[in-house]
């Protein structure tokens, strides 16, 4: 299989830069907008980067198949495939366990607003609270005519989610009622996305875009993660 990358986008979805990294199936990713986690689906491997610079790994038979990724409140929420139907909490630094809310049998992208921790699964998202797992807001999803109904998930900021798909589709919409803000295609098979604020983008500074916001994805093996960061 070829090496997946991290891919940085902008506010757009569009491609302005990457790095390798040594997984085919990169799945999930999360960053706290100087660190990034990158999910695995088929080695039980969370990696983290500083922008590129490798920092560490960690290998679990409890990240088996992982499908996405988000920081809540200074923990690492993991989804898994539909062998597990919990989404696990962890101490992003030492990967210690922390705790377990119910999820379902196939989340495919978290994020998390500051409020609640939306998950992209089925024709619908649904933010659930992050302590709790209970749901508590029912949107439609609009990656729903996507393969796996989407396959990456992220929080921009307001009201505001973007919802990537395995063939470069993406959507900009509402967490309020669903509707669709924006859309496009970048030509990327995204299976992850996370957000940050462009103007915090460590070295190298060529990867940043003034004032902007920007976006990291990873891919590998046909395979991307989008967030404002994503993996294929």
């Amino acid at each position: 299989d070829s090496p997946g990358q991290v891919v940085l986008l902008d506010d757009n979805l569009n491609l302005t830069g990457a790095f390798n990294i040594p997984s085919s199936h990169p799945n999930g990713i999360a960053t706290n907008g100087s660190i990034i986690w990158v999910g695995s689906f088929n080695d039980k491997t969370i990696r983290l980067y500083d922008f590129p610079e490798f920092l560490g790994s960690v290998v679990a038979d409890s990240f088996a198949a992982i499908q996405g990724l988000s920081l809540v409140n200074g923990q690492l929420a993991v989804a898994y495939s539909p062998s597990n139907i919990t989404i696990d909490f962890y101490n992003p630094f030492t990967f210690s366990y922390i705790r377990s809310i119910t999820g379902s049998v196939s989340d495919e992208g978290l994020a998390y607003d500051g409020t609640f921790l939306w998950r992209l699964t089925d024709e619908n998202v649904y933010g659930v609270d992050p302590d709790t797992g209970a749901v508590t807001a029912t949107i439609p999803n609009p990656a729903s005519k996507c393969v796996f109904n989407g396959t990456g998930l992220a929080w921009s900021g307001g009201t505001t989610l973007v919802a990537a798909c395995s063939n470069g589709t993406w959507y900009r919409f509402s967490s309020l009622d669903g509707s669709v803000l924006a859309s496009g295609n970048n030509g990327l098979a995204m299976y992850g996305l996370d957000y940050f604020d462009g103007s915090a983008v460590p070295e190298p500074s060529t990867w940043m875009l003034a004032g902007g916001a920007l976006a990291l994805v990873a891919h590998g093996g046909g395979k991307t993660e989008a967030v404002h960061f994503t993996c294929f």
